[in-house]
């Protein structure tokens, strides 16, 4: 692909960063609480479906309590539910994205997949679903071969509370750098309207290869001092013992409640960072630099079109 705008100044995408917090703090926050509370919600479907259990003594009630069905059908559930995040999550980079834009944003652009039935859109999140699938199998693999070796030395056994901790936060993290690659992936299904759904997977990597961690620099640079708070409240909250009283837990409970605040706005400004980046790298951004501002205009639906000739003729 032509045109692509290796390593742009921090100090304009800043400039233009700046401007649409000041704009669209509150909307993006909104959103990001939106997705979250229907995320928690879904996710307890398949949670139910594992562990509940029907008190009826009929044959079907009997087969449903049979631990591989449930077992079956939690597992099928759960990859429904990643493959509605992962479309979701589509939504929610055409929010920031028109942000970024300047366009018109609606809560309705958060289901956008649903409504627009896109399928290259549901291509991309069964291949997301599927790549943190296997990614997950072999982390679980690894960690627990791992733990196995030296377990015993960091006081650690497969199955106790102090493992299942330790494996979600690597899980995390492995999950997070991972997604580093791809993060392009829901912006050029939104912007390049002839991309097809692997193609957009190889488009993330070449934009962003040679500049990751100019990316992932500028990403978390406009995190701000909410990152920084999220790190202090978790460190914070995992020194304070348990049942020392309740006033220990009223101060427990107000610094999570904070924590997740931050968070919110953590993933708020992380979601218009990813979108001014990507824009900056696809010349989908024309800025005129004064000597007091940095005035930007984003490019009209039209240059997108001329951008997917562009994008179809380099490959």
């Amino acid at each position: 692909m032509e045109g692509i705008v290796k390593k742009p100044q921090y100090k304009i995408m800043r400039a233009v960063f700046d401007q649409c917090i000041k704009l669209n703090h509150s909307k993006a926050l909104f959103t990001v609480f939106l997705f979250t509370i229907i995320e928690t919600l879904l996710s307890a479907v398949p949670l139910s479906v594992a562990m509940g259990s029907s008190p009826n003594g009929t044959a079907a009630s009997a087969a449903f309590n049979s631990p591989v069905l449930k077992a079956a059908a939690s597992f099928v559930l759960s990859l429904a539910f990643c493959i509605v995040l992962f479309m979701m999550l589509y939504g929610m980079f055409c929010v920031t994205a028109r942000m970024v834009q300047k366009k018109r944003v609606t809560v309705g652009w958060l289901f956008i997949a649903f409504r627009k039935k896109d399928r290259r859109v549901l291509g991309s999140s069964i291949a997301f679903t599927l790549f943190y699938l296997l990614l997950g199998f072999l982390i679980s693999f690894l960690f627990s071969f791992i733990i196995k070796k030296t377990g015993a030395s960091l006081g650690i056994s497969g199955g106790d509370s102090s493992y299942i901790m330790y494996f979600f936060a690597v899980a995390a993290i492995v999950f997070l750098l991972a997604f580093i690659p791809f993060s392009f992936v829901h912006l050029i299904l939104y912007y390049f309207k002839n991309v097809r759904t692997l193609a957009s997977f190889a488009l993330s990597i070449r934009i962003l290869r040679g500049q990751i961690v100019h990316f992932a620099a500028f990403v978390i640079n406009a995190a701000g001092t909410s990152l920084l708070s999220v790190i202090l409240l978790t460190v914070v909250l995992a020194f304070i013992p348990k049942n020392l009283g309740t006033s220990v837990g009223i101060l427990a409970m107000f610094l999570s409640i904070m924590r997740l605040f931050e968070y919110y706005k953590v993933m708020a400004r992380v979601l218009i960072a990813i979108p001014v980046y990507f824009f900056f790298t696809v010349g989908a951004v024309q800025v005129v630099v004064s000597q007091e501002q940095v005035p930007v205009q984003a490019e009209e639906e039209g240059s997108a079109e001329e951008k997917d000739s562009s994008v179809q003729e380099g490959e």
